[in-house]
């Protein structure tokens, strides 16, 4: 007897025979694809995808008389049979849906599953005017497409409403190895790693969440590089990170020659110095990437080729037929109208994008996914600790009380209050300033980072002040030049100075192990760049293997690197407060609540204390508005030649995009 059922929201065919009859059944289906359990001595159970019906109703035509239909069965012949599915055909970049005769496009689900509240919205005047609700939707209903990226949530919609459909991929999403590599052994990987990069080769494209520290450039992209052994794009948001990737790829990746890997950057086009324009020739621009296997770039640099007519030909024919392998370093930065123009023109069908903090705070999370998939693998600074791959640390919040809580933040400007409260406020500053020489007695290398230009300059005067001399402490910030400001990070990993005063520039990959103190000496609301700054000290360093002494700090806890950050909460004005708050808990969130320790003082601080009530709508504007300052107005946004738009420009381009 045979029992033919159906399951899977109607997507698999089971069926369930004898065992004296399973081998000439299975021999029967032998030329459609199968999974096949024997593990009940009495029963066989045979599973296939329900595309291959026809094959199976042809080839079990024989058994006609020893077949019995499940109730499942018969609704899904009631439903489907003889219905032509939906059609579903997927490219790198984008997907299409095509239209059946006997089922309806479901475009209100597809497009609930494929948009995001733009959160500062709430500011804008379309918004107000009640024109636009704020969502961004990136299913165009009019031409049935979606970013292939979102296609496992459209599928889910699909299986949700039982509607059948055909799924073919109209490009070659395994191409093969072309190139003999191997990562070389520079170390032992740590099991996690192993498993990151088997399931990144397993699914091909998606987000990896790790932790900084986990060896994201250092061990992920070589390995997977090498292991795909194809044409690779390695793309990074700010220029501090390009070298160290060019200089891993390039220092840990058997069978990869020198001339193989080419740079995007500033002036530089692979080989050529586009400042030096008597040097070359459009013929050499139209061949300057013609052999490179790797190119590692920014993504301003490639967005100013990619918009250059004599550049553009070369870089596009390299995207579209050469490049198999993208990866996206510190992938939270995709947002805005750049990265969609340059990540749309890379037909590579291997897609990962790297972060410990894949999200934004503007809520266009689902942009990281449009361009590269699904999270596909997650772990926090809390396990890697745990596990040893991390180093502790001890994060100290230290309240700081302004006494200037205002009820109604509206009547606050927020750039001058913060001008006056914490980069001019004396009294903090000294407060930093304690913190950061208390570590210096410990022997502690201490990175304290600000989000103002001018609050660096005035906490290097003030250490110059406490006697500190010009060798001892350096500042780098968007606009340092790049040589100066490499050797200053080259200086600091070898721990010829103290203390690195940083910009947002050292927000993210800027890859110092030594690193074990970090001083936040700004405010700010971003959940996603304070994780970052705090792991700029989670890494652990042999002392006296690279250096030839261990520092005090590592002697006082027996051996052991525990680094050492301090957060100020910022108390009594309201602004600050809360974003305290929200750093306090992602701290607590993505490093463990047992290493977030408030000073002198419990959560109850974070409490409103206002006789007037705030509304869920007051709390949305205010956040919006503070997410808006922290990404356009305040902080130094690092700068190239390329890269020099005006902040209300920024604004304007940034948004652009969800008008389309």
């Amino acid at each position: 007897m045979l029992v033919l059922k159906v399951e899977g929201k109607f997507k698999i065919l089971k069926i369930e025979c004898s065992a004296g009859m399973a081998s000439d059944v299975l021999f029967s289906l032998s030329e459609i694809p199968k999974e096949v359990d024997t593990t009940n001595n009495n029963v066989c159970t045979i599973l296939i995808d329900m595309k291959y019906i026809d094959k199976c109703n042809t080839t079990l035509n024989k058994y006609k008389g020893s077949v019995k239909f499940d109730s499942s069965f018969l609704e899904w012949k009631k439903k489907f049979h003889k219905k032509t599915p939906i059609l579903i055909r997927s490219a790198v970049i984008n997907t299409k849906i095509y239209r059946s005769p006997d089922f309806e496009v479901p475009h209100q689900a597809i497009e609930d599953a494929t948009k995001y509240f733009f959160k500062p919205a709430v500011n804008m005047k379309s918004y107000k005017d009640k024109k636009w609700d704020g969502y961004v939707k990136l299913y165009e209903r009019r031409f049935y497409k979606f970013p292939t990226g979102l296609i496992d949530r459209v599928l889910e919609v699909f299986d949700k409403e039982e509607i059948p459909y055909t799924l073919e991929h109209v490009h070659d999403e395994s191409p093969p190895k072309e190139f003999d590599w191997e990562p070389k052994e520079l170390f032992v990987p740590s099991e996690d790693q192993l498993e990151a990069v088997d399931i990144c080769m397993k699914y091909g494209r998606g987000v990896v969440k790790a932790a900084t520290g986990f060896g994201k450039t250092a061990m992920l992209a070589r390995y997977l590089t090498a292991s795909h052994g194809v044409p690779t794009l390695f793309i990074a948001n700010k220029k501090i990170l390009l070298d160290d990737a060019a200089n891993d790829f390039r220092n840990g990746i058997e069978g990869l020659l020198e001339g193989d890997i080419a740079q995007i950057k500033d002036g530089k086009f692979g080989d050529i110095n586009l400042r030096k324009k008597e040097s070359f020739t459009q013929y050499d621009l139209d061949n300057a990437l013609s052999d490179k296997k790797i190119i590692v770039a920014t993504i301003q640099s490639l967005h100013a080729r990619v918009e250059d007519t004599k550049t553009r030909g070369a870089l596009i024919h390299w995207l579209h037929n050469t490049c198999k392998f993208v990866m996206i370093d510190e992938s939270q930065a995709i947002n805005d109208k750049q990265w969609q123009d340059v990540l749309n023109e890379v037909r590579a069908p291997y897609r990962i994008a790297l972060s410990a903090t894949p999200r934004r705070t503007d809520g266009a999370t689902l942009l990281i996914a449009a361009q590269s998939g699904p999270l596909i693998y997650e772990t926090t600074a809390d396990e890697q600790i745990r596990k040893g791959r991390l180093c502790d640390l001890k994060i100290d919040c230290w309240p700081f009380d302004h006494k200037l809580y205002n009820d109604n933040d509206k009547e606050l400007n927020y750039a001058e209050v913060y001008t006056q409260c914490i980069v001019e406020n004396e009294e903090r500053n000294r407060f930093l300033i304690e913190r950061t020489l208390e570590m210096l007695d410990e022997e502690r290398q201490v990175l304290m980072l600000v989000l103002r230009i001018e609050h660096g300059h005035i906490l290097k005067e003030m250490l110059l002040e406490k006697g500190l001399s010009l060798d001892e402490v350096n500042f780098v910030w968007g606009d340092t030049p790049d040589k100066v400001r490499t050797k200053a990070v080259e200086d600091f990993r070898k721990g010829k100075y103290k203390i690195l005063i940083g910009s947002t520039v050292a927000d993210a990959g800027l890859n110092i192990p030594s690193i074990s103190g970090v001083i936040l000496c700004g405010a700010g609301n971003s959940d996603i760049t304070h994780i970052q700054r705090i792991g700029r000290g989670s890494r652990t360093f042999d002392y006296l293997k690279n250096w030839g002494f261990e520092p005090k700090f590592i002697h006082d806890a027996n051996g052991e690197k525990i680094t050492r950050i301090i957060d100020p909460i910022d108390i009594n004005i309201a602004f600050f407060k809360k974003q305290s708050k929200n750093r306090y808990y992602n701290a607590c969130e993505e490093f463990g609540a047992d290493r977030v320790h408030l000073i002198g003082v419990d959560a109850s601080i974070f409490r409103y204390r206002s006789k007037k009530t705030e509304s869920k709508k007051d709390i949305d504007d205010q956040k919006a508005l503070e997410d808006m300052f922290n990404a356009f107005s305040g902080v130094d946004n690092e700068e190239t030649e390329e890269n020099t738009m005006s902040q209300n420009d920024a604004v304007d381009n940034f948004i652009s995009i969800f008008k389309r």
